[in-house]
């Protein structure tokens, strides 16, 4: 038996020791290895007679910086003895870099009765082989039987059991799993949002609204210049529907003035903005009314210029936060296992990542491009948007597979309704993101 520590200087190279530790495993070497670049093909491609032996095989995680071309090289080698290790959706760690993954760095070798292991922090990387990182490991010899090689074989099975076998007719996909990145949705513009009754009718254009807001929380929405979306409604439908109906209108045009009033905390002046063709009055919901028809006392007030009434009023859906599509890997909930982690550390990993003191691990299977949109709950939306709200919903922890990407891009649009801080708030928001209703790659 021997232990043998790789290396006390921290900086050394590895790859001589590595090299030497393959060589020995004339019968068959087992490898798993998180992540493996090129140099790391250089290193084993030497080797291809005892990796191609029956009881070989080696994993790779196939999270970056694992080169994927290196890996479908090292395939070509060494056909059938390739894994590639997929990790999982969840768990996954609060504020970490990405969910959890197979991280192991280990490799037994075998000749005739003997095992050699070696355990330690080395990637299949020229900084970690080359003495670029600071690395270390730790090389075990014994005759079988030995519970240490036991225990390692079962890991190195559990490794491969965990993975599946690298597809080279998959590796685009693999490519894709492994960026998780896609491109931009919608329209990325700030626009002021307004839902108001029609009290006093808003008949021609250009109309002059003077919009009366009793508190200050909305101080700084209404800058001059602003674009501004208005929404008008039939009077007693706002509250009582979600939907943008056939009967609302909707009007696009900018902030031309705003200021505090003298009934400001801060202070202010007494404009009246006398241009006005509608006042913007706020009591349960926004209401547009007959100018000098109401004695309420607007802390804030601001002049809405509206030129231009649109063709449709359910055009947009209008997000509270800037979003883009997202590739993500989705996971089938049957296929996922429950692990007892310790109880201190529960708390740092996400809500869909944990039952109690147990983590799911739930695999990774297939990309999906996802995009979220937050609404505040009473917001009216177009009824086309409504299904994404409950599909939304229903979902619980990681999403389940329902079919596999296709070579046309498919956006698969959430929708995140959440409680507003001011009533007013649903009805009077800046929106920094919108999509349109009629794309048609957004499922």
């Amino acid at each position: 038996m021997g232990l043998r520590f790789v290396h006390a200087g921290a900086q050394s190279p590895a790859k001589a020791d590595f090299d030497d530790h393959l060589k020995f495993g004339v019968d068959g070497i087992r490898l798993a290895i998180c992540f493996f670049l090129k140099a790391g093909l250089l290193i084993l491609e030497r080797h291809r007679v005892a990796l191609a032996r029956p009881d070989s095989f080696v994993v790779v995680s196939i999270d970056a910086p694992t080169d994927l071309d290196a890996l479908a090289a090292l395939h070509r080698l060494i056909p059938g003895k390739v894994h590639i290790h997929l990790g999982w959706v969840t768990p996954l760690e609060k504020k970490a870099s990405g969910p959890a993954l197979m991280h192991s760095k280990v490799c037994l070798t075998c000749r005739k009765d003997a095992r050699r292991l070696w355990v330690g922090s080395h990637n299949l990387s020229a900084s970690a082989m080359g003495g670029a990182n600071i690395e270390a490991a730790l090389v075990y010899d014994i005759a079988v039987p030995d519970e240490v090689i036991d225990d390692a074989e079962q890991h190195l099975d559990e490794c491969r059991r965990t993975a599946e076998l690298f597809d080279p007719g998959r590796l685009q996909e693999y490519k894709q799993l492994q960026a998780s990145k896609a491109g931009a949705i919608g329209i990325q513009a700030p626009v002021l949002v307004l839902h108001a009754e029609e009290v006093h009718k808003l008949g021609d254009l250009p109309a002059v609204i003077h919009v009366r807001l009793p508190t200050v929380d909305f101080d700084a929405q209404t800058k001059t210049d602003s674009t501004v979306h208005l929404f008008v409604h039939p009077p007693g439908t706002l509250r009582a529907s979600p939907v943008i109906t056939s009967a609302v209108r909707r009007y696009s045009g900018r902030i031309i003035e705003d200021n505090r009033t003298e009934h400001h905390p801060d202070g202010g002046s007494a404009s009246t903005m006398r241009m006005a063709t509608h006042w913007l009055e706020f009591g349960q919901v926004p209401v547009l009314v007959a100018p000098n028809s109401s004695s309420s006392r607007p802390v804030t007030q601001a002049a809405i210029l509206l030129n231009v009434l649109e063709p449709r009023a359910d055009e947009f859906l209008y997000s509270l936060t800037v979003s883009r599509a997202k590739a993500e890997v989705s996971a089938t909930l049957g296929r996922g296992r429950r692990e007892s982690t310790p109880s201190d550390l529960v708390q740092f990993f996400t809500d869909r990542s944990k039952v109690e003191d147990q983590l799911i691990f739930a695999p990774r299977e297939h990309i999906r491009e996802a995009g979220r949109v937050k609404v505040y709950e009473g917001t009216p939306i177009p009824e086309r948007f409504t299904r994404n709200v409950e599909r939304t919903r229903e979902q619980h922890g990681p999403r389940p597979v329902e079919r596999e990407r296709t070579s046309r891009r498919r956006v698969e649009m959430d929708v995140v309704q959440e409680k507003a801080d001011q009533p007013m708030s649903p009805y009077f928001f800046k929106s920094s993101f919108r999509v349109l209703t009629d794309d048609a790659d957004i499922d």
